[in-house]
């Protein structure tokens, strides 16, 4: 029985993919317990199934020419049949002196299957076997016709009893795989089949190349529930699982599969039946990677953009798509949520925050070596502009337009640098004066202050306390108009340091900016922008309204501080003196000092910290050492 034997043969773009979906004649049953040698010889295909392929069969009343039929697997998916075919050809000439000649030659992506003259030349190739074609080892292995005729007639011998136990539940049982030596038999095939060193398993067209296990079934839950048991005691750093060829309709079972520590990240789907998006929702807990859906109702049924853009959607992280790497612009549309207004962890931080911001602006709009202390000596800088603004051709090297030409040069963006380019490195900038020389070399801005919005927070990295600021907002550059996001990490300005004495509450740690063209935003509004601004103006009238006696020479010697309406009790004065601690670095007896100072006022306190450091007039033993 020759029908279906050359269907699904062709080279198909992607993973898992190339195998016949014809399987010949086959024996009514199943015998479970199986040589290992009638195992590899069930993988063949077509013609080799069945009682009419044995050497000088004459059960039948006549005789049937006998195929010797190789099964090659191993080979990269991309790889030239002919390149192969020749290389096979050489390879059993140099080892065994046979001259090959294929009278057949179907090459599928994952699986090569042969015919050859002779026994002599089926067990040569078999015999070169492990060698390595284009990087990769290359498996061959003869179907014996003897042996599969074997197994065959096994196979009738058994049909009634597996028959019954289909019939009770068997394989396809909701909470059992059968009996134990079907299960057997199963581990029996990861073993041999499992590629420990690449971390793949191949269980492409399992059901039909396997006459042993007929009742597989990869729709059912318990079915593959039990094959996931397998997999974690079998193979548990699995990484790679092609299951192309195999009738599957619903991927219900596969949102178990994490659930034994089964951590596939590549999985091939190729030549199913899924013919539903939301199927995917079962894949979600998966982190894959790398995805093969092609030849599925799902990806043939509709535009084929739509469905990439459907697929990412549901799993975001994915990162290749029917073996194409997907890029950014295949997601598609985004819908922006509204614009929120500023966030401030805490009021203290705000000040600061505010402080700072409309401190480092006025100097990087124009004076930017004036910015050389307020970045540590052991900051980074980076730069990034986003892909589409990049332009195309002479339009784009004369920078006609709004191009963001100026700053291809230093452009950081990882997206477009391969993990071997030097200028992931070389783009990346350290240390102060490294940082003071790029800023330099950028064109001359405006930042509109009343644009920005910011967000603003505290946290702990190996016990020191960072303080998080990440700003948004539009600036303008010659006649230009362009939109900005700046994340700057800042630490507590050293206590005697040049930073701290040109008034600078911190310094910067590490510099991201992101530059794109202008963006069109909502319209505004006092909830949402130009409230950095605002807060900056009632910080200001707070400092003038708050004074320390030795802030400056001509300032009267009693405190004119702002007091609280109530005396705060122990618990809030501990408190207060802690976190005036840790955001200052002054120990308690000075920052105690502060407080008390200004009536146990935090804010008061803080203000009249910040102008006493930028006046220099804090001595150095008031600090941590």
């Amino acid at each position: 029985d020759e029908e279906g034997e050359e269907e699904g043969d062709e080279k198909v773009e992607g993973g898992g993919g190339g195998r016949r979906q014809g399987g010949g004649r086959r024996g009514g049953g199943q015998r479970i317990s199986v040589k290992k040698e009638s195992i590899l010889a069930a993988r063949g295909r077509g013609r080799a199934f069945g009682p009419k392929t044995a050497d000088d069969d004459q059960s039948m009343g006549e005789s049937v020419p006998v195929v010797h039929k190789v099964s090659i697997t191993g080979h990269r998916a991309t790889a030239p049949a002919n390149e192969l075919k020749e290389f096979l050809i050489q390879l059993v000439k140099e080892k065994s002196d046979v001259d090959v000649t294929f009278k057949e030659y179907n090459h599928g992506p994952n699986r090569v299957t042969a015919i050859v003259n002779s026994k002599q030349e089926a067990l040569a190739l078999q015999n070169s076997s492990n060698n390595k074609f284009q990087g990769t080892k290359i498996s061959i292995v003869y179907l014996d016709p003897k042996k599969i005729q074997a197994q065959g007639n096994n196979n009738n011998n058994n049909n009634n009893n597996i028959g019954r136990n289909n019939q009770r539940g068997g394989i396809r049982g909701r909470n059992q795989m059968g009996d134990l030596q079907t299960k057997r038999y199963l581990e029996q095939y990861i073993d041999k089949h499992y590629d420990k060193e690449g971390k793949m398993l191949d269980l492409s067209a399992f059901a039909v190349h396997n006459p042993v296990l007929t009742s597989v079934d990869f729709n059912n839950v318990g079915f593959m529930r039990n094959m996931f048991r397998i997999f974690q005691a079998k193979c548990p750093d699995i990484v790679s699982l092609s299951l192309s060829e195999n009738q599957i309709k619903t991927l219900e079972a596969f949102q178990y599969m994490t659930s034994y520590e089964v951590n596939v990240i590549n999985i091939s789907f190729e030549r199913n039946n899924i013919s539903s998006i939301d199927e995917l929702s079962y894949l979600k807990d998966m982190k894959l990677r790398d995805l093969v859906l092609s030849v599925n109702p799902i990806a043939t049924g509709t535009d084929y953009n739509s469905y990439k853009s459907e697929v990412i959607r549901m799993l975001p992280d994915l990162v290749y798509l029917d073996a194409q790497k997907l890029a950014p612009r295949d997601v598609g549309p985004i819908v922006l949520p509204p614009i929120q207004p500023n966030f401030f962890d805490h009021e203290v931080r705000q000040q600061i925050a505010v402080t700072f911001l409309k401190k480092y602006y006025e100097f990087y709009d124009d004076k930017r070596e004036n910015l050389v202390h307020a970045y540590s000596e052991f900051a980074c800088f980076s730069l990034s502009i986003p892909p589409e603004q990049k332009g195309k051709g002479s339009k784009f090297k004369r920078g006609k337009g709004q191009g963001l030409y100026q700053y291809v040069d230093k452009n950081r963006n990882l997206t477009q640098l391969e993990d071997t380019d030097d200028r992931r490195t070389t783009r990346l900038y350290t240390g102060s004066e490294a940082i003071m020389a790029i800023l330099k070399k950028l064109p001359m801005t405006d930042h509109q202050l009343d644009s920005f919005i910011v967000d603003c927070f505290v946290f702990n990295l190996s016990g020191t306390e960072l303080l998080n600021m990440s700003v948004h907002g539009d600036f303008t550059e010659a006649k230009f108009k362009r939109s900005f996001s700046r994340t700057l990490i800042v630490g507590a300005a050293p206590p005697g340091s040049k930073a701290q004495a040109e008034g600078w509450p911190g310094v910067i740690m590490n510099d991201q900016l992101y530059i794109r063209t202008e963006i069109q935003r909502q319209s505004t509004s006092s909830n949402t922008r130009g409230l950095l601004s605002q807060q900056l103006n009632q910080i200001q009238n707070n400092l003038q309204s708050t004074k320390l006696p030795t802030s400056t020479s001509t300032t009267s010697t009693t405190s004119t501080t702002t007091t609280s309406t109530s005396t705060p009790s122990d618990s809030d004065k501990q408190r207060m003196l802690a976190e005036l601690c840790a955001i200052t670095r002054m120990i308690p007896a000075w920052s105690e000092q502060c407080l008390n100072q200004n009536n146990w006022s935090y804010e008061a306190a803080l203000a009249n910290f910040q102008l006493l450091q930028a006046e220099g007039k804090i001595p150095v033993e008031a600090f941590n050492p």
